[in-house]
């Protein structure tokens, strides 16, 4: 006895081989943050809902993590409108969020059993925490690779799981998560690069008929309700969504206008 209490290890974790026969049949979540740098909305954390048939991702950025509450019931909401589903089973961590009183009644309203992991014990949440550290790589990648500032890092986050939900995984054989969930190829041809220049055509009543038609601005992600791409605009410091965009793929927007300040600097002296 005096041994046992003395060596006891953690026991091993066992791969999990549980397998959802449908969408909706399970949801992983976790929520990532706080980030020591806010994003131009003021956001600190993320959520991620993982449909656990498909693998696809939902990622929602969040100013404070008690927002959680409100983003899972419109994704339920969502679920139901658009797929005709219910989720059967939520699988989370023990973070207070998930703990509201509120929250859970919600659940068991519903018809969804909650499914906590041990106190502890993040493994037993291990596809949430894969796929945080997933977004997270790729975040960086797409920071790094387009020499973007870190508070761009919230669009960076949305276009990355954007993207994994377009790439093929082994995980579901060599399918993509978007393929698996809409049962149709994901859309390749609008895919961007991140921080690529780009051209977003102006306004009538933003331009005379002498000034340039169209302003150079930075690519940061795609329309979640528009038809479209979200353009970082430098000069008037806001967001741009527009269809008509001229994209420079190979051209990354700070290097770009970095170029371009040497040059005036250069002819103005």
């Amino acid at each position: 006895m005096s041994c046992q209490l003395a060596k006891q290890p953690a026991l091993l974790f066992n791969k999990s081989d549980s397998v959802s026969l449908a969408p909706f049949d399970l949801i992983h979540s976790d929520i990532w943050g706080p980030s020591p740098t806010p994003t131009m909305g003021g956001a600190r954390n993320f959520v991620v809902f993982i449909d656990d048939f498909s693998r696809f991702t939902w990622l929602f950025l969040m100013k404070t993590r008690s927002e959680l509450k409100q983003l899972y019931y419109n994704f339920a909401a969502m679920v139901n409108t658009q797929f005709s589903k219910t989720i059967k089973l939520f699988h989370f961590d023990n973070a207070m969020e998930y703990k509201d009183f509120e929250f859970l009644s919600f659940l068991q309203s519903h018809g969804t059993q909650p499914h906590r992991s041990c106190p502890g014990t993040s493994q037993q949440n291990g596809r949430a925490e894969r796929k945080h550290r997933h977004i997270l790589d790729t975040t960086r990648a797409l920071l790094l690779s387009s020499s973007c500032p870190e508070h761009f890092w919230g669009k960076a986050a949305l276009t990355a799981a954007y993207t994994i939900n377009c790439i093929p995984t082994p995980v579901i054989h060599n399918h993509t998560p978007y393929e698996r969930l809409h049962d149709t190829r994901p859309p390749y041809t609008n895919l961007r690069v991140l921080g690529a220049a780009c051209f977003v055509l102006l306004q009538p009543h933003e331009r005379t008929n002498l000034e340039p038609r169209s302003r150079l601005c930075c690519f940061l992600g795609y329309g979640i309700e528009h038809k479209g791409y979200r353009c970082w605009d430098p000069r008037s410091q806001r967001l741009r969504i527009s269809r008509h965009v001229v994209f420079w793929d190979y051209k990354m927007f700070f290097f770009l206008s970095l170029s371009l300040s040497l040059f005036c600097l250069s002819a103005l002296s």
